[in-house]
């Protein structure tokens, strides 16, 4: 029935990101991820976000939303840390960056989340996409963003 399908669903999510967390650390010395462009630094944009509630009860949210995004790399392991608006918990996500694209998983209050986007402009514009859900929440997230060289990360 309706429970067993989004079970499968989540485990299926589940497994996914843990097969990708974990194919991080298969790589031989000749087959890694190149780590370019170098991405590491501030970045500033906005969030396209969906978020629904699948029972048709809930709410929905559709909205943009300004944020910083603080990125550490190293070689091509990449650490994104995601700050809104709002001063909420931030979120933090891990991931590879080669060739312009990239991958990278967290955790949110809406469960599991993966993230793919590429790199644009010379390494100076990220457009990236995340899906996540738990239960019955599912969320949608479409982010562009600026490297910003000259202001400081306000957190």
């Amino acid at each position: 029935g309706r429970i067993s399908m989004r079970k499968s669903i989540i485990a299926g999510l589940v497994l996914t990101i843990t097969l990708l967390a974990g194919a991080g650390m298969l790589y031989s010395d000749t087959d890694k991820p190149d780590g370019l462009p170098e991405i590491g630094g501030n970045w500033t944009g906005k969030a396209r976000v969906k978020a629904w509630d699948m029972t048709g009860e809930g709410d929905h949210y559709r909205g943009r939303e300004p944020l910083e995004v603080k990125v550490g790399q190293e070689g091509f392991s990449v650490f994104f840390t995601i700050f809104t608006e709002d001063g909420g918990e931030p979120l933090s996500m891990k991931g590879v960056i080669g060739d312009g694209r990239f991958w990278a998983y967290g955790e949110s209050e809406s469960g599991p989340l993966l993230m793919v986007g590429k790199v644009r402009n010379k390494g100076r514009k990220i457009i990236a996409s995340f899906l996540g859900g738990e239960g019955p929440s599912a969320l949608e997230v479409k982010l562009q963003l600026k490297k910003d060289k000259e202001i400081e990360m306000r957190r």
